[in-house]
Protein backbone atom coordinates (compact mmCIF):
# COMPACT_ATOMS: atom_id res chain seq x y z
CA UNK A 1 0.00 0.00 0.00
CA UNK A 2 3.22 2.25 0.18
CA UNK A 3 3.50 2.45 -3.11
CA UNK A 4 0.24 3.34 -3.87
CA UNK A 5 0.34 6.08 -1.77
CA UNK A 6 3.36 7.80 -3.47
CA UNK A 7 2.03 7.20 -7.05
CA UNK A 8 -1.02 9.11 -5.59
CA UNK A 9 0.78 12.01 -4.33
CA UNK A 10 2.87 12.29 -7.17
CA UNK A 11 -0.58 12.23 -9.23
CA UNK A 12 -2.01 14.66 -7.20
CA UNK A 13 1.27 16.93 -7.43
CA UNK A 14 1.36 17.13 -11.35
CA UNK A 15 -2.19 17.73 -10.91
CA UNK A 16 -1.54 20.59 -8.81
CA UNK A 17 1.38 21.25 -11.16
CA UNK A 18 -0.42 21.58 -14.59
CA UNK A 19 -3.12 23.63 -12.71
CA UNK A 20 -0.54 26.22 -11.93
CA UNK A 21 0.56 26.32 -15.47
CA UNK A 22 -2.60 26.99 -16.55
CA UNK A 23 -3.14 29.79 -14.56
CA UNK A 24 0.65 31.50 -15.18
CA UNK A 25 -0.14 30.97 -18.91
CA UNK A 26 -3.91 32.83 -18.39
CA UNK A 27 -1.55 35.56 -16.09
CA UNK A 28 0.39 36.08 -18.78
CA UNK A 29 -2.29 36.01 -21.70
CA UNK A 30 -3.50 39.11 -19.51
CA UNK A 31 0.33 40.87 -19.39
CA UNK A 32 0.02 40.72 -22.91
CA UNK A 33 -3.22 41.77 -23.90
CA UNK A 34 -2.63 45.07 -21.07
CA UNK A 35 0.90 45.79 -22.42
CA UNK A 36 -0.17 45.81 -25.62
CA UNK A 37 -2.83 48.41 -25.09
CA UNK A 38 -0.52 50.13 -23.01
CA UNK A 39 1.20 50.39 -26.22
CA UNK A 40 -1.58 51.57 -28.05
CA UNK A 41 -2.27 54.41 -25.87
CA UNK A 42 1.07 55.50 -25.97
CA UNK A 43 1.48 55.84 -29.26
CA UNK A 44 -1.79 57.99 -29.21
CA UNK A 45 -0.80 59.72 -26.78
CA UNK A 46 2.42 60.62 -28.54
CA UNK A 47 0.43 61.70 -32.08
CA UNK A 48 -2.26 64.13 -29.82
CA UNK A 49 1.15 65.62 -27.89
CA UNK A 50 2.95 66.63 -31.02
CA UNK A 51 -0.46 68.14 -32.54
CA UNK A 52 -0.78 69.58 -29.18
CA UNK A 53 2.64 71.12 -30.02
CA UNK A 54 2.38 72.42 -33.58
CA UNK A 55 -0.60 74.07 -32.41
CA UNK A 56 0.68 75.71 -29.72
CA UNK A 57 4.13 76.78 -31.59
CA UNK A 58 1.93 78.35 -34.25
CA UNK A 59 -0.37 80.15 -31.54
CA UNK A 60 3.06 81.53 -29.84
CA UNK A 61 4.59 82.53 -33.04
CA UNK A 62 0.73 84.79 -34.18
CA UNK A 63 1.07 86.21 -30.70
CA UNK A 64 4.64 87.37 -30.85
CA UNK A 65 4.45 88.25 -34.22
CA UNK A 66 0.74 90.87 -33.47
CA UNK A 67 2.59 91.74 -30.25
CA UNK A 68 5.65 93.49 -32.25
Amino acid sequence: MHLKEEVQDVQNLMASNCEALLERDENLDQLLQASTSLLNSSKDFEKVSKTVKKKMFWKNCCCCCCCC
